[in-house]
């Protein structure tokens, strides 16, 4: 039962957390959250983007994918990886699991099989460029992010990095509880080497 009960847990707290990554505002009590990271006029760090412009990630107003999805992911790719003098790109997509579709099917016409059995089945991994692209429950709706993980980074307290207390008691419960204690932030050093595309339709 005790295993049981502590992959729930582990399972909730991941949960918690997705949500928390994903929010579109920001307050002590959760993680930092990527749609805030990645903004071109929020305060992030002491650090107001609205006044300072080298504080800035790249934030475009798409629309129709069909229309205009690979242009708008290729102007971004590029914007990112001019911004700065390490010239590094995105390592990373996420995006709703439609965006993501949208993607699959505007690849599908260029997908070429050399094995006749595999001709039914979709792609398995998707990438653009090189970075690996996938989808999250939790990103905005109708929002497509590129990220640079090593402007990324989770911050954890040394002494609550994950760490289950000891089993106690509860004076009125024939039972014993545990917390699991994080206290932990998302940051970056870099807000110009990530980006977002909104506003994505069909």
């Amino acid at each position: 039962m005790l295993e049981t009960k502590t992959k729930q847990a582990e399972l909730s707290l991941a949960r918690i957390l997705d949500a928390d990554l994903w929010a579109t505002t920001q307050d002590s009590s959760r993680l930092g959250a990527i749609p805030v990271i990645v903004d071109n006029t929020g305060t992030v760090g002491d650090v107001a983007g609205a006044t300072q412009t080298w504080w800035r990630a790249t934030d475009t107003a798409s629309g129709s994918f069909a229309a205009r999805g690979l242009s708008d992911m290729r102007t971004l790719y590029n914007t990112i990886l001019n911004q700065s003098a390490d010239m590094g790109t995105p390592d990373y997509l996420i995006g709703t699991q439609s965006v993501l579709e949208f993607y699959e099917a505007a690849l599908q016409p260029q997908q070429r099989f050399t094995d006749e059995k595999m001709a039914n089945a979709g792609f398995q991994t998707l990438k653009y460029k090189a970075a690996p692209f996938t989808f999250g429950a939790n990103v905005p709706s109708g929002e497509l992010y590129m990220l640079r993980s090593e402007n990324l980074s989770l911050v954890c307290h040394s002494d609550a990095q994950f760490k289950t207390t000891q089993f106690v008691k509860p004076a009125n419960q024939d039972a014993r509880t545990a917390q699991i204690l994080l206290m932990a932030e998302v940051t970056t050093d870099n807000r110009r080497k990530h980006g977002r595309l909104t506003g994505i339709t069909a």
